[in-house]
């Protein structure tokens, strides 16, 4: 006969148990919610790699085109672009002359709470990317051709790099 703290103890481990095995399934997103994040800022072709995690998502495009989406407004100052990111309004940061590198550094640099915010979304999403795409994810990020469009509403980031015709969304969970 099983008393009363033998069967207290089995439902605690069920629970744990059932609870551990749910939250590894958890994702972030799936891949459909993914392409279409990145079909509002950006124009996403064949999918290269996609992968989701409890914290992070990260999808590798073909780019069909190397721009953001006509319904995201762009613009070439980095202190523009923040204050639409701190707005939770989504933008396009295009300036042939500053990488999407040195924008989020310039951004940090004034402390603005939505640079941190993206510079942790970013890099939450490395979790996500096996060592290949991390390599592509960071040349893309030090190009200066590059493109960011920044979706705060969703913590996201799409990265266009012209040069290699590659586009990535990026989601970390902060």
């Amino acid at each position: 006969m099983i008393g009363l703290n033998g069967v207290l103890t089995r439902c605690v481990r069920a629970v744990l148990i059932v609870s551990v095995v749910a939250l590894a399934g958890c994702k972030m997103d799936d891949v459909d919610t993914a392409h279409a994040l990145v079909t509002e800022m950006a124009h996403p072709g064949k999918l290269i790699h996609f992968a989701s995690g409890q914290t992070c998502t990260a999808a590798v495009y073909q780019a069909r085109a190397g721009e953001a989406k006509f319904n995201v407004p762009i613009t070439d100052s980095a202190r523009v672009a923040l204050k639409h990111a701190e707005a939770k309004n989504a933008i396009a940061f295009d300036n042939s002359e500053i990488s999407p590198n040195d924008f989020t550094s310039q951004a940090a640099s004034d402390k603005a709470p939505a640079a941190m915010r993206l510079i942790a979304a970013g890099t939450a999403a490395l979790k996500c990317m096996p060592d290949e795409m991390q390599a592509l994810y960071f040349a893309a990020l030090t190009t200066p051709t590059s493109v960011i469009v920044i979706d705060m509403k969703n913590t996201a980031l799409a990265i266009v790099d012209r040069m290699t015709g590659y586009l990535f969304l990026v989601r970390g969970d902060l």
